[in-house]
């Protein structure tokens, strides 16, 4: 085996370009080598030199695999790669958490400053010194004052809170709407307590459940910040109270309803005196609309007398603004003392109207048609007269003025619903036919597609002359109403005019579509009895152009709902929709089936005629 290696390592050497060893130390060994030397022709020479040059060659084998190693090899290697990788990626993966921590902190704090700064800023026009009308004034506050923001004295928590209610208010939460929570389960548990009903839970929005959320921990942040004597405002806690209960009212429910009033009976028990009698109308208002809603009439009916006393510029004392039980009222609840007069302060002239409204609804609602009548009759003389001279006012104005342009179309829009109400109940009573009451229905309509178009900016500005006002109510008449058409800007450009200018919008809206809708009705049945007279009376002609009429009249009302892909729009109830859905569909039925039936007869008669022939 050495003798392989050894002449291996001999023929490497011999051979130039197969050496194993670099130019380098293969120059190195040829200088330490002697120097060839001539040999002679000797034989004893030639062997001698021979076998020096192969015991030269074996050395310098030996000295070759003397340097000649195997590689290095590095174990450690694969396993160091691996967690250098690892390493990297970890440093990415912190990298890119930080990143995404800090541009959630940016955003957050952006859109928290945004709200407070911009968001919940009185606009310029907004000044309370300067607000004749009272819409500043009875604009939502959150804590801020006229400073607008929150209230610096609630802490950061609270006011982050407060912040992040007027967000999911406005900016929504994501979902639409959330399963049963707890509020939904206190309602349940509240209306099986009261009356043993199984119902008052479900589903609500999602944005009013964070809302009421974020106020909860507001309003007891700032109920323990003024416990430690924390130098908080005045209004703040009654404006969280006034918020919180908004929410509540909003969400529904009983037990919801039951904690609204109490928030409201809070307010209405705080010290608003500063604020003037408007604001603690607006306090009995809301308190008498809640009782209401929860069944309790003799009580609603109480805060109402309160609002109306107030409004006129009574003190609300309570019992002082109630009038002795009328012949038709109950035991328990007294009608109160109806105005003579509208009060001159817009703002009261606001709160009075809508205490007439509920008033007028209330009466109706409970069987009370000639108390309701009485509401009706007084409200619509005293609203249609105001509306009347707030349009003149309106006309001779130089300049636009969106605040009493919003103040006329609410007395307008008030007189409107009044009017329904009242063909509603002269129906009911008997006390007119079907012919007056469908023209006072139409216009109820009319009157609040006008209110609704102005208040869009669309046909019908707020600011027309009385001769382009003639011209628009010519063409809304041609015209399809656009029940989807955004807010116009004179009002949205407002904070204090977007509010009550959307809401009565919306209210304006619902109105054309219940007037319509009770048009319709009464058309079918004027169809109905058209169709069910006897044989020799009987009416073909007049029951087929009542149910197109009636159909007419649905299909208007649900152009006001906002009908798109079988949906009501934004502000009508799931049940409303669902009875004028219905009553559409009865109605377009029962004109199919009359025209099949036309058809059917003129082409029998066509038979016959030919058979003839």
């Amino acid at each position: 085996m050495h003798r392989l290696v050894l002449s291996t390592a001999r023929r490497r050497l011999r051979a130039p370009t197969g050496s194993v060893l670099s130019g380098g130390r293969r120059r190195q060994q040829l200088s330490q080598q002697a120097p060839p030397t001539r040999p002679s022709n000797s034989p004893q020479n030639t062997a001698s030199s021979s076998a020096g040059a192969d015991a030269d060659a074996d050395a310098a084998a030996a000295s070759a695999l003397a340097h000649v190693s195997a590689p290095p090899r590095n174990f450690a290697a694969p396993t160091l790669s691996t967690l250098a990788f690892f390493r990297r990626a970890a440093a990415f993966a912190l990298l890119g958490a930080a990143a995404l921590a800090g541009g959630t902190l940016a955003a957050f704090a952006g859109a928290h400053l945004w709200i407070e700064h911009r968001a919940l800023a009185p606009a310029p026009g907004d000044d309370p010194d300067d607000d004749v009308w009272g819409w500043a004034a009875a604009a939502e506050r959150w804590t801020g004052g006229p400073a607008g923001g929150t209230d610096p004295a609630l802490g950061a928590a609270a006011r982050t809170a407060v912040r992040a209610a007027w967000a999911a208010q406005h900016w929504g939460a994501g979902a639409s709407v959330l399963a049963t929570n707890a509020i939904a389960r206190s309602a349940q548990q509240q209306q099986q307590t009261s009356d043993g009903g199984g119902g008052g839970g479900g589903a609500i929005e999602a944005r009013l459940a964070h809302a009421h959320d974020f106020l909860n921990i507001a309003l007891a942040a700032a109920l323990a910040r003024d416990a430690a004597g924390a130098p908080l405002r005045p209004e703040t806690l009654p404006e969280l109270r006034a918020l919180h209960a908004a929410t509540l009212e909003r969400i529904g429910g009983r037990g919801a309803l039951y904690d609204a009033r109490a928030d409201y009976a809070a307010v209405w028990d705080a010290a608003l005196d500063e604020r003037g009698p408007a604001a603690r109308a607006r306090v009995a208002l809301k308190l008498g609309d809640v009782s209401a809603r929860l069944g309790d009439g003799a009580d609603a009916v109480a805060w109402w007398a309160r609002a109306l006393d107030l409004s006129a510029g009574g003190d609300g004392g309570g019992d002082a603004a109630l009038d002795g039980p009328s012949a038709s009222a109950s035991a328990d609840a007294a009608a109160p003392t109806l105005p003579a007069r509208l009060p001159d302060s817009p703002p009261a002239q606001r709160v009075l109207a809508a205490t007439l409204s509920s008033l007028s609804a209330h009466y109706a609602q409970a069987g009370r048609l000639h108390d309701a009548a009485a509401v009706q009759a007084r409200g619509l003389a005293l609203l249609r007269t105001a509306a009347a001279e707030a349009e003149t006012e309106r006309e001779r104005a130089q300049q636009p003025d969106a605040p009493r342009a919003l103040h006329t179309l609410f007395l307008q829009h008030r007189a409107a619903l009044l009017a329904l109400h009242a063909a509603e109940v002269a129906h009911a009573q008997r006390t007119a036919d079907a012919g007056s009451t469908r023209a006072q229905l139409e216009r109820a309509a009319a009157l609040s597609a006008q209110i609704a178009a102005r208040l869009a900016g669309g046909i019908g500005g707020p600011h027309s002359t009385p001769q382009q006002n003639q011209q628009n109510q010519q063409q809304q008449q041609k015209s399809t109403p656009d029940s989807a058409a955004p807010l116009a800007d004179a009002f949205a450009a407002s904070s204090a005019l977007r509010a009550p200018a959307e809401s009565l919008l919306r209210d304006a809206r619902r109105t054309a579509m219940h007037a319509l809708t009770l048009c319709g009705v009464l058309h079918e049945s004027e169809a109905a009895a058209a169709a069910g007279k006897a044989a020799w009376r009987r009416d073909p002609r007049a029951a087929e152009s009542a149910r197109r009429e009636a159909l007419g009249c649905y299909e208007r009302a649900m152009v006001w709902a906002g009908a798109q892909d079988g949906r009501a729009g934004a502000g009508v109830l799931e049940g409303e929709w669902a009875a004028l859905s219905g009553r559409y569909a009865r109605a377009r039925d029962a004109v199919l089936e009359a025209e099949g039936r036309a058809l059917e007869g003129g082409a029998a008669a066509e038979t016959a005629g030919s058979k003839k022939a």
